[in-house]
C-alpha cells in the first residue's frame, strides 16, 4: 500500500519538518509581514523596527526589499545568515517535527483565510512561459528581480515562507474537511499581528491518515479527465503560484545550482520550499485589482489605441470617474468592463462577450505595445484602491486606468492554456493581509 509520503511526492509535494520560536518568545513581535511589502514605505519598517526592539523576531531572518538599495544592504544580507544560526544556538528556534499546519488568518478585511502550509518539490515548478509542469507560476517572472534573494538564500540555513500558493477547488475537498476538525488538532501557536495585520492560528496536520486524504483530495483534482473538462486540455496544473512567485523562482534558481555542483541525494532541503496553499474559492481570498496610472501620452492617443484592441467591442461611454468605478467594480457587467480616466471625466469600454481576455489583461498587453512602440517615454505605475487611482488620475498629465479584479475561475483557465498572466494583474488582498513570517524549515 502507498503511503502519504510516496503519493505527496507524485504531486510534487513533502510533509515538511517544521520549526517554530521557543514558548515564551513574543510572538507578535516575532512574525513580520512579507519582506516585499511597503518597499516605498521606509517609515512602515522603521516602525517594525521600533515595535521588535531586541526582541526575537523572524525581522532579523529576513530582508525587507525596502533596503535593497541602502548603503548597508550587503551588511544587512549577510546578517541573515548570522542570525539564523544564532536562534538555533541560543534555542529561539526550535524543530516542531514532520508536519502540516493548518493556517487561520483574520485580517480587517476577512474574519477567516485558511491556508495548509506544505512543501512543494521543485523539481514540479516551471515559472517559464511555456511550462507544463505541476506548480506554474500565474505572472510573468522579471528575472532582474532575483539576483539579491538568490545571494540570501545562498548562505541561509532555514527558509521563511510568503509564498502562497493557489489551487481550484470549488468543491472545497482538501482544505475545508480540516477546518471542521481543527480544535481537535494541536494548536501550535495563536497570536495578534503587528501594524494592523490581524491575527493568525496554526494547527498541526500530523496523523497519517489525515494527510493521506489530503494527497488524495489533490490527485483527485489533477486527475487528467477532470483537468481536460475544467480547462480544455488534460496537461494543465494543480497549483498556481498567487503570490512570491519570485521567491519560489530563487529557491528554484538555488536549487538548480546544488543540482550543477554535483550529485546530491533525492530529499535534500534544497529541493523543497516551504509554501502556503490556498484554496482560491476561500471566501476569505478576495483578489484585488491593480490599477494603472499612465504619464507621458495624450488622452485621445491611448483612449483610440484601448478602442482598436477591443475591436469588435462597443464604443465607449462617457461618464463621470464615479459611475466608471460603479460599472467596472461593482456591477454585472464589471468582469468585462474597464475604464480610462482622465480628471473629471472617464470613458467606460466593454469588451465583447465573447472576449477570451481579462480587462486586465488586455490593458497590460496594451500598455506593454506602447511602451514597445513609442518615440517618447511612457510612464506606468501600478496602484492599488479606487480612491488612490482617482486621486493620480486628476493630476496634470496623468491618466488612471481603472480595471476590474480577474475572476478565480478565469485565473487557472487563462494561466492553463495561455501561460503566465502579464505582471501587476492581480493582488491577493492588501498590503496588510499579505503573509507574515512564522514557521520555518531547514534548508541545508
Amino acid at each position: 500500500m502507498q503511503s502519504f509520503q510516496e503519493s505527496f511526492a507524485e504531486i510534487g509535494l513533502a510533509v515538511p519538518d517544521i520549526w517554530l520560536p521557543a514558548e515564551g518568545t513574543d510572538l507578535e513581535r516575532w512574525a513580520v509581514i512579507a519582506c516585499d511589502q511597503h518597499t516605498s514605505d521606509p517609515g512602515y519598517w522603521e516602525q517594525v523596527e521600533k515595535r521588535v526592539g531586541n526582541a526575537p523576531s523572524t525581522l532579523a531572518l529576513i530582508f525587507p526589499e525596502v533596503y535593497l538599495n541602502a548603503p548597508d544592504a550587503d551588511a544587512r544580507m549577510h546578517n541573515v545568515a548570522h542570525a539564523m544560526q544564532r536562534y538555533v544556538d541560543q534555542g529561539v528556534l526550535q524543530s516542531s517535527g514532520s508536519m502540516a499546519v493548518l493556517v487561520d488568518r483574520q485580517t480587517p478585511q476577512v474574519a477567516h483565510r485558511t491556508g495548509l502550509l506544505l512543501a512543494v518539490d521543485l523539481e514540479h515548478y516551471d515559472y517559464r512561459p511555456d511550462s507544463t509542469s505541476l506548480i506554474r507560476a500565474s505572472e510573468g517572472t522579471i528575472l532582474e528581480r532575483l539576483p539579491p534573494r538568490v545571494k540570501i538564500r545562498r548562505q541561509a540555513s532555514f527558509e521563511f515562507p510568503h509564498v502562497l500558493v493557489l489551487i481550484d477547488d470549488p468543491e472545497r475537498t482538501v482544505i475545508e474537511p480540516l477546518c471542521r476538525d481543527r480544535e481537535s488538532f494541536e494548536l501550535l501557536y495563536d497570536t495578534r499581528l503587528m501594524l494592523g495585520g490581524g491575527s493568525v492560528r496554526g494547527y498541526a496536520v500530523r496523523e497519517p491518515q489525515r494527510l493521506q486524504r489530503i494527497a488524495d483530495a489533490l490527485h483527485a483534482l489533477c486527475d487528467p479527465a477532470r483537468l481536460k473538462a475544467r480547462y480544455g486540455r488534460d496537461d494543465a496544473m494543480l497549483f498556481a503560484v498567487g503570490d512570491g512567485n519570485h521567491s519560489l523562482a530563487t529557491a528554484k534558481q538555488v536549487w538548480e545550482e546544488k543540482k550543477a555542483a554535483g550529485s546530491l541525494p533525492a530529499d535534500d532541503p534544497a529541493r523543497y520550499a516551504l509554501v502556503e496553499i490556498i484554496n482560491m474559492h476561500d471566501p476569505g481570498l478576495h483578489v484585488e485589482p491593480i490599477h494603472r496610472v499612465v504619464d507621458g501620452i495624450g488622452a485621445r492617443t491611448l483612449a483610440d489605441t484601448l478602442r482598436s484592441a477591443i475591436e469588435p467591442g462597443k464604443e465607449p461611454e462617457l461618464m463621470t470617474p464615479e459611475q466608471a468605478v460603479q460599472r467596472v467594480l461593482q456591477t454585472s457587467q464589471s468582469s468585462r468592463s474597464f475604464a480610462l480616466l482622465d480628471g473629471e471625466r472617464a470613458l467606460c469600454y466593454t469588451l465583447p462577450d465573447d472576449s477570451t481576455l481579462s480587462p486586465a489583461v488586455l490593458v497590460q498587453q496594451t500598455l506593454e505595445s506602447i511602451e514597445q512602440t513609442s518615440s517618447t517615454t511612457v510612464e506606468i505605475d501600478y496602484i492599488h484602491g479606487t480612491e488612490a487611482i482617482m486621486e493620480l488620475s486628476r493630476r496634470e498629465g496623468s491618466l488612471g486606468l481603472l480595471v476590474p479584479p480577474i475572476e478565480a475561475e478565469s485565473l487557472f483557465q487563462y494561466v492553463a492554456n495561455n501561460g503566465p498572466l502579464p505582471r501587476k494583474i492581480f493582488s491577493l488582498g492588501e498590503a496588510e493581509e499579505k503573509r507574515y513570517y512564522f514557521e520555518s524549515r531547514r534548508i541545508v
